[in-house]
């Protein structure tokens, strides 16, 4: 707040960028969380890049959201799923004993 006066006066105006967030999630497919999420942020319109976790127990399955990509005004959210299972799986492989 100021005065009038009659002497010239200086008025400063300081801005800052506003800044985004990404709330990172890895649940497994029943929505259950495996890991605690990660919340980044950054000034708007800088760019965020999030990465899958090895989670032991689960294999990646898909992810919802950008993996990359800018800071907005709006929160964004990326979740990593996982299933149940090992790396060893192979799909369309069905395990068991053979018997003969």
């Amino acid at each position: 707040m100021g005065f009038y006066t009659e002497e010239a006066q200086t008025v400063t105006y300081v801005y800052r960028k506003s800044i985004g967030y990404v709330k990172v999630n890895y649940q497994d497919t029943d929505g259950h969380s495996l890991w605690p999420t990660i919340n980044l942020s950054g000034q708007i319109d800088t760019a965020y890049s999030t990465e899958k976790k090895e989670i032991e127990g689960y294999v990646f399955d898909h992810v919802d959201g950008s993996e990359t990509g800018n800071y907005s005004l709006e929160t964004q959210t990326v979740t990593y799923v996982y299933r149940k299972g090992t790396d060893q799986e192979l799909p369309g492989i069905v395990q068991g004993t053979l018997s003969g």
